[in-house]
């Protein structure tokens, strides 16, 4: 039974076509990538409390996936359209507006650069690349020296990134039909996998009806993914299945609370509301009406957000 909400709990913010954002750490501002599935070249600042956007920058060609830095002090774009033979992604710091360019030669097989990207705890970031049909490493970026490197350990094919809050932590989870969930470790590199998963909806040049649909939590002891609906640890054992109470289908972004006691679903089809059910019983304990679903864009990723510092969210129905 859906649960009565106190009135302002949720609201608009600002509307438009959004490929990615992110949450500042303190919850005061959201910072989005405009675009559509072709360009779109503007990361926004946004103020919560007014909805103002307060900067405004545009650079690049095509941005894509957007992670922040721990501090809040930089942000990290990927080029969805670089050179030909190259992969790029930029460093915007958000108060000054300074971007800085960094530039790597793509492997054989690659088709659009990067894919994702997620700073790292001690400032270096890993991302993913688009190479159709083939597994490659995760790529390593010294954000201080500008230097490239590679994971040992190859990885499937436009894999979506999703930190913890501390940044310590990256679940990993490849655009196919079959595909293997990773823990990546910024220390150990990946340290746990769950293998043999399935996407019936991915492939056949089909937007995956829940790929990249994962959360950790800040802890990184739980783990929720959207295919399967499993809840696993923090070694990728699956503990259970929401299956029984939410649709397979409608699964379209999720986010744990900062304490790991809440469960945040984007779930529905023509209409889209969040659903908080208690990590203790998986109970619900929070409906919020969203919107109407709009056009997807090129990818699921990331529909909402929770700051680390306080109990605020962002989402939006374009997932």
């Amino acid at each position: 039974m859906p649960v009565t909400q106190p009135v302002g709990a949720l609201r608009t913010v600002q509307s438009g076509t959004f490929i990615d954002m992110t949450l500042s750490p303190d919850g005061q501002r959201v910072y989005t990538v405009s675009g559509n599935t072709v360009s779109g070249n503007t990361v926004s600042t946004v103020d919560i409390a007014t909805g103002a956007i307060v900067q405004h920058y545009s650079f690049g060609t095509s941005l894509g996936a957007v992670s922040l830095a721990a501090s809040g002090n930089s942000l990290l774009v990927v080029e969805r359209s670089p050179t030909s033979g190259t992969q790029v992604v930029y460093r915007l710091q958000p108060t000054t507006g300074d971007v800085t360019t960094f530039t790597t030669t793509a492997p054989a097989g690659s088709d659009g650069g990067f894919f994702d990207v997620s700073y790292l705890a001690d400032g270096r970031a890993i991302l993913s690349q688009v190479t159709p049909g083939a597994s490659v490493p995760l790529v390593v970026l010294d954000t201080l020296t500008g230097n490239f490197s590679t994971t040992t350990q190859t990885i499937g094919d436009r894999s979506t990134l999703t930190a913890s809050a501390s940044q310590t932590s990256v679940l990993v989870q490849p655009s196919s039909i079959f595909f293997n969930l990773y823990l990546y470790s910024a220390v150990g590199g990946v340290v746990a996998q769950a293998t043999g998963l399935y996407d019936p909806y991915a492939g056949a040049g089909l937007p995956p009806a829940s790929s990249g649909v994962q959360a950790i939590s800040a802890s990184g002891d739980l783990i929720a993914q959207g295919t399967t609906q499993y809840v696993f640890n923090s070694n990728l054992t699956p503990q259970l299945s929401l299956a029984t109470d939410y649709s397979y289908l409608t699964a379209r972004s999720f986010a744990f609370s900062p304490s790991g006691d809440r469960l945040y679903m984007l779930v529905g089809g023509s209409d889209i509301h969040v659903v908080a059910s208690n990590t203790a019983t998986y109970d619900v304990v929070g409906y919020y009406p969203v919107a109407p679903p709009r056009a997807r864009g090129p990818r699921k990723r990331r529909a909402m957000a929770i700051s680390c510092k306080r109990r605020r969210m962002a989402a939006t129905s374009r997932c």
